[in-house]
Parts: structure tokens; sequence; C-alpha cells
């Protein structure tokens, strides 16, 4: 080929080039992404560069370290220095200082290679990111607030259960000795107005129990944490051991009570203490809320469903019609119910109801307005047989056998309790020795047998749990723990630790005596 054709060839390969670098160049113009080339000395051959805050005018033949900052420049040094070793390419998200301010980059880094395959630089690919990771960051943020609220509101439930169970111990422990104060004198022969008196005196006192027990009732609702014990029960038998409840208050605000249960498959799978509680919540309702001499009608039947369908009626004060949606939310009373008549915290319909949610069942209330009385009806499914039930002895039967020269270990730190029960026990015929906390309790059992261990949860030098570990280690103990805190968590760390049984205070003594022979039974 003569030198003119080599010529003609060279000048139109050149001409071809600068056209095809001038379209790419074109192409590229208007593309917001980081070009560039560097040599094997990692300085730039070319670059495109669409961001500002970079200042070159003249990037031919400079380094990153004449370009970015050092702390950078050192970054992208290493980065492209390894991909000149190993020949692979990689991915990064960099932050970059860009005229004083920092920007996040998606970049990617390429061996660049000859015709021929020889490695004769790296090519960098870099997209502006920031405002994507601007926005990741934001959430990172707004995930860690939200974690941190988590946190903190956790943090308060935990310790708002803590203050109620505290509280509830407090509040409670003070009312046992009342009530065995009570028991033991309307044991004996009163007076019948001083009879009355003492039962008035005592009926107030349940009474404050009962609030605290709605305040836990509540609290454990909230968190999901009541659990239920089922069994099968008789609808008709929880009615009529409610209304015997009742029937002094009923009779003395004169109120006419009639009871028509027609349920022929009266038959439930419920707890029977949390289903007496809604029947009692509503009975208590009705009667709180009709005048004297008023009336309340109690019925029961099966409905085509094949529920037990109970109605509680009254010709009360009735519901006002923007009230009724909103009947069983918790805390509410009702317009106008600040008086002697309708004291209470107005959690026992709201409790009711999420006790029957929890049975599966339906609680609804209705009213034509003021003056017009109310309905509140439940609905449970009934069972078409009786199932299998065991029915445990009464304890009256069993009431004088084992009592004489039984001896108890009474480990209470509360001196009026500890010294009424101790009356109660003995009239009764029990042995009882008294421990006012933990190491004593250990003495006594360490130099004298006892049969049953009764003891307070919260002590002094330690706990009711400390007391029946300690002992269960050289001998089987019958043990009842007897505590103001009722928590299910409180009730499940004392059977967990031994005891047969855990009783709530203010406890009466009937229900203490049943429980000692239980276990002795």
């Amino acid at each position: 080929m003569s030198l003119d054709a080599r010529t003609y060839l060279r000048a139109v390969t050149d001409d071809a080039q600068r056209e095809s670098t001038a379209r790419f160049q074109a192409a590229i113009q208007g593309t917001p992404v980081f070009l560039a080339l560097q040599d094997r000395g990692l300085r730039y051959t070319w670059i495109h560069n669409p961001i500002t805050g970079i200042g070159i005018d003249s990037p031919i033949g400079k380094s990153d370290w004449e370009i970015f900052e050092p702390n950078d420049a050192a970054r992208l040094e290493q980065l492209k220095a390894s991909v000149l070793d190993t020949g692979l390419g990689s991915r990064h998200e960099l932050e970059l200082s860009i005229g004083g301010r920092r920007i996040y980059f998606d970049v990617i880094l390429s061996p660049l290679r000859a015709h021929d395959g020889n490695l004769i630089g790296v090519s960098t690919t870099a997209v502006d990111i920031s405002t994507r990771r601007q926005a990741e960051l934001e959430r990172e943020h707004a995930l860690a607030d939200l974690s941190r609220a988590k946190e903190k509101a956790e943090r308060m439930s935990r310790a708002k259960d803590e203050f109620l169970a505290r509280l509830s111990h407090e509040l409670r422990t003070p009312l046992t000795p009342v009530i065995a104060l009570l028991e033991a004198l309307l044991a004996d022969e009163l007076p019948e107005q001083l009879g009355k008196y003492m039962t008035l005196i005592r009926r107030n006192v349940e009474l404050e129990a009962r609030l605290i027990d709605d305040l836990l009732d509540h609290t454990r609702i909230a968190n999901g944490k009541l659990r239920l014990h089922r069994e099968t029960v008789d609808a008709h038998e929880l009615i009529v051991s409610v209304l015997e409840i009742c029937y002094g208050e009923i009779d003395a605000r004169d109120l006419k009570l009639t009871v028509d249960l027609r349920a022929d498959r009266p038959l439930l799978d419920a707890d029977p203490a949390r289903l007496q509680q809604v029947l009692w919540n509503l009975v208590k309702n009705a009667v709180k809320f009709t005048p004297p001499g008023g009336s309340i009608w109690i019925r029961s039947a099966n409905n085509a469903a094949g529920d037990v369908v109970i109605e509680v009626e009254d010709s009360g004060v009735g519901i006002e019609p923007a009230l009724l949606p909103n009947i069983f939310d918790a805390f509410r009373q009702g317009e106008g119910a600040a008086d002697a008549a309708t004291t209470g915290l107005g959690l026992g319909l709201a409790i009711s109801k999420s006790l029957m949610d929890l049975h599966g069942g339906h609680l609804m209330a209705r009213s034509d307005g003021p003056d017009t009385g109310a309905t509140f009806t439940l609905a449970m499914a009934a069972l078409n047989s009786p199932g299998p039930h065991v029915h445990g002895n009464d304890p009256r039967d069993s009431a004088a056998a084992g009592t004489a020269g039984t001896t108890i270990l009474l480990v209470e730190d509360h001196a009026d309790t500890a010294t009424m029960m101790k009356l109660l026990l003995e009239r009764k015929g029990y042995l009882v020795a008294i421990a006012p906390n933990v190491s004593e309790a250990l003495e006594f059992a360490a130099r004298e047998r006892f049969d049953v261990l009764i003891s307070d949860i919260g002590l002094p030098d330690g706990s009711g749990i400390d007391v029946i570990t300690a002992l269960s280690k050289c001998r089987p103990v019958k043990g009842i723990a007897l505590s103001g805190f009722g928590m299910e968590e409180d009730i499940k760390r004392s059977i967990e630790a031994g005891f047969a049984e855990h009783l709530i205070k203010p406890v009466s003594y009937q229900k203490l005596r049943e429980a000692i022979q239980r276990l002795l039974s």
C-alpha cells in the first residue's frame, strides 16, 4: 500500500474516531452520571463531570489527591488499587465531600483493558444517590425513634403494672384483718342492730376490694395477660349464686325482682369465676341505676342459633342514645352519674364486655332513652351435653376432719393480719405459730414440725417463695400463698414455686379454711 493510501486510511480512521467520540460525548452530555477513565498510575485520562462542586478545570493527568479531600482520596485510591491488583470490578456506596457538602454516591469501579486484554487502567461510574440515601437515613431515624418510643412505652407499661401491683398489695393488706375481725364478730351472738352494722361494714370492705380487683382486671385485659380457666358450668347455678350475693341490696332498695330461667340447655364452656363476675356486674349495674321501688327482670332462654341468652332488664334511669354506643368503654359512667347512687370506677361493664369477648360470646346493651330502663343481653354457645366435669368435695363436709391438732406455720409481717388470722384459726382448733419474716420461718421449721404453711409473698427479708423453696428441699410442703399481689404472673410464680393455692387479700376466713381443708383432705 502506498504512503498516500496509508495516510488516507489513517485520516479516515481518525475522523471516524473523532466522530464516534463526538457522538458519545453528545449522548452523555445531559447524563447526570460521573464518568472517568484513569491509567495504571491512577491519573485521569478522560472525565465527564455533571456534578456541581467538583472544580476540575483540567482533570487530565491529575489524581484523586488533587481533586478530593485527603480522607476521600485515600479511600478511592485503595478501592481502585484493588481493581488493578485483582482485575475485578466492584461496587460501593461512598460518602464524599464535594464543594463543602457531603454527597452519597453509588460508585462502580471496572477494570479498563486494551484490545489485547491487557489491564491499562480503571473506569469509574458514579451516580449521586444523596436524595435516596437521605430518605433511607430519615426512615432509619424514624424507625429508631419508633423503637425508642416503643421501649419507653413498654417501660412505662411495666412501671404502671408494678405500681398497680404494689398499690393493690398496700390497699389489700389492711383490709384482711378487718374482714377477719368482722367474721369473728358475726360468728358470735350479736344484737340484731349491731349485726346489721357489722354486715354493712363488711359489705363496704368487700366493695373496696372489688374496686381494686377491677383496676387489676382492666390492666390484665389491656395487656392481654388475663387467662380463662374453662370448665362445664351451669348458667342457672351462677345466676342463683349471684342473686344470693345481691339479695340484701335488692331488698334494701325495695326492688321487685322477677326471675324467669327457661333455658333448656343452660350448660356452657366457661370460666365459672369470670362468668359469675360478668353476671354480678350486670345485676349490680341494674340495682345501682334503678330507683327504690323499681323492678329488675332476669331471664334465660335458648335461641335458634343454639346459644344461652341471659337478659338483665331494669326499670331504671335508662341510657342516653348518644351514650349507648360507648356504654362499654372504660371509665364511663354516663352523664350526671357522679352521685352517691352511682359511685364506682366505670370499669364493670368494660371488663364484662372484654370477658365475654374472651369467651367468644356477646354482650349487648339496649335502652329507649332516659327513664325507660335498660336491658343487657349476654349470649354464649350452649353445650348439648354436660361433658366431663368433676365436682370436688364440699369443704363443709370435711370441715371438722383434720382440724384438731393441725399445726399451721403462718408467715405474715403485717401484725394485725397475723393476730386476727391466728385468733380465727385457733378458735376452730388449729395450732398456729407466727413468723414475721423468712429467717424466723426457717428457724421455726428447723426445730418444729407443722402440717400447713400459710405465707405472705411480700416479706421484709425476702418472699414467701423463698420460704417454700427452702422448706421443700427438706420435705414436701403443703402451702397456701396469701398475698395482696394478685396479677396472673404473681399467681403463676406462687404455683410454680410449690404453693398449692394462691389466695388474694383480703381473704375471708371461710375461703382460707376451705383451702386448708382441701390440702388436708
